[in-house]
């Protein structure tokens, strides 16, 4: 600070001092030039005279400057090491914003209602705020901050991003800000779904949340088309039926049978594919053998295939967006789509559905099939500290909010989010009052599924699917070849990590009851 004072006096004193001596050159050419003569001692007298002048000029600059100097040092500058202090330790004025991403494809407007509520009742050195991420773009737009070291302090995650993030070192080890009586109240499958050998028992991220699979279809559209509005496809083949009988009767109004948002993955393949085909007793990875296999899932892709053709697909299907996909079905366009937990709060305060909607189990890939696994449950959003928060200790306090009864039991409430603690779920202070909700609320015949082998790319099996809607290829061969692939990275990660494939395999493992060791 002092030097840069000295250094501003000396700038503005040369800058005073060539100033006055300019203006006395121009003074004396302006005084001869006007045929006025001036003597010696006259000249020297004005010379005096301006370098009193000049003198004063100086002055009041410093004055000037010091003063300046002096109300800019006033201003109120961030501590940082205040900022990092314990909470009753604040000394600064300014609060402590805390940036939070959140990923759903539920009802944020219930998530932004309860950070609201919590806002309005925090102390007032810390505030959370949410980034405004549009949910078709999250992964790309997370993936851009995060590279750039601006991502926010919490983090939302998904399956897609969990393990990347980690192998990244972009995610902070949460042992140090947990114990053990929070622990207890989670299910191990919860506290695994970012664990991986290689990871040395850390702890980067648990799912706050549940998702449930189910098929939602519009009764209306049922009646108009001779079919028994309380009798809801059972399989494959009965869904593929019934989605080319309402496009065909309903041709020229456009109104379809089904709907397939394949413009996002997540939607196009796990909650129209992988999720719901659980109930057939199949799954990507195979338990019992300790292998991956997707080649199950043929019949399925291949019915999507064959209602596009016959024009049972509401058009567009491979760039359709999920909220395009709600919207339609909730103004009565759309006869079927398999949904999850988060469709009866969209479907009331998002987009009012116009009709008469109702909810059945899904589809099986046979009827003797039907039943054959439990629905598989997979984690909403988990929330992870970046490593690069300038506020860790405090983005831990409110990770732990995050967890807390209330905020979940908030969510719930709005049917933003399914609580994942059974505590919350059975609180009836806490269940929403929203139309067909109930019927996504876990039963015997859901069930979270081990955990996979983590900390390798398995995510990318989404472009074969899309590959297969999208393209003139066998059905059989991409889903074979993307299988090898699954497999290879597989056992290359077993030996990284100095795994057996035995410790991920289970000889009895029975869908109706995954969990079970």
């Amino acid at each position: 600070m002092i030097s840069y004072i000295i250094f501003f006096i000396i700038i503005q004193y040369n800058t005073v001092f060539v100033y006055m001596n300019r203006f006395f050159a121009e003074f004396c050419i302006n005084t001869l030039v006007n045929g006025i003569k001036i003597g010696y001692f006259d000249v020297q007298e004005d010379i005096k005279v301006l370098r009193k002048i000049s003198l004063a000029v100086f002055i009041f600059t410093i004055l000037i400057t010091l003063a300046v100097v002096y109300i800019k040092s006033m201003r109120i500058v961030p501590d940082y090491k205040a900022i990092n202090a314990a909470p009753d330790e604040i000394i600064t004025e300014i609060p402590i914003e805390i940036k939070l991403s959140h990923w759903s494809l539920g009802y944020m407007k219930g998530f932004e209602q309860a950070i609201k509520k919590y806002n309005d009742t925090a102390a007032d050195y810390i505030r959370l705020s949410l980034l405004d991420i549009p949910q078709y773009m999250y992964e790309e737009t997370l993936n851009m901050l995060m590279a750039s070291g601006e991502g926010p302090d919490i983090i939302g995650l998904n399956e897609e991003l969990i393990n990347p993030y980690i192998n990244r070192g972009w995610l902070v080890d949460l042992t140090k800000y947990i114990d053990n009586d929070f622990l207890e109240k989670y299910p191990e499958w919860a506290l695994n779904i970012a664990a991986d050998p290689v990871y040395k028992n850390k702890l980067y991220a648990i799912p706050s949340s549940i998702v449930t699979y189910r098929l939602i279809y519009n009764k209306d559209l049922f009646k108009i088309s001779g079919l028994n509005p309380e009798n809801p496809p059972t399989t494959i083949d009965e869904l593929k039926e019934y989605a080319i009988k309402i496009s065909n009767v309903c041709k020229g109004e456009r109104k379809y049978g089904f709907a397939l948002p394949a413009g996002q993955d997540w939607t196009g393949f796990v909650q129209s594919m992988e999720g719901p085909a659980t109930y057939s007793g199949i799954y990507y990875y195979d338990y019992a053998k300790g292998i991956f296999d997707l080649t199950s899932y043929e019949p399925w892709l291949q019915a999507f295939i064959d209602m596009k053709k016959s024009g049972g697909l509401f058009p567009g299907e491979s760039s359709l967006k999920i909220d395009s996909a709600r919207m339609q079905f909730a103004e009565g366009n759309i006869g079927m789509m398999l949904a999850t937990s988060w469709e009866p709060a969209i479907l009331t305060y998002r987009y009012p559905a116009n009709c008469n909607w109702d909810v059945s189990m899904p589809p099986a890939l046979s009827e003797d099939n039907i039943g054959k696994g439990a629905v598989i449950m997979t984690a909403g959003s988990c929330y992870a500290i970046n490593s690069k928060s300038r506020h860790e200790s405090h983005s831990a306090e409110i990770w732990r909010m995050l967890y807390s009864k209330d905020f979940l039991g908030d969510l719930y409430r709005t049917g933003a989010e399914l609580p994942i603690l059974k505590e919350i779920l059975d609180d009836d202070t806490y269940k929403p009052d929203i139309r067909n909700f109930e019927k996504f609320i876990p039963t015997d015949m859901d069930s979270s599924y081990p955990g996979i082998l983590n900390g390798f790319d398995k995510w990318s099996r989404m472009k074969a699917y899309y590959s297969i809607i999208t393209e003139d290829v066998s059905v059989s061969a991409v889903l074979k070849e993307e299988s090898v692939r699954l497999e290879n990275l597989f056992n290359n990660r077993l030996l990284l990590t100095k795994s057996s494939k035995d410790d991920y395999r289970n000889m009895q493992f029975d869908p109706l009851n995954p969990l079970r060791k």
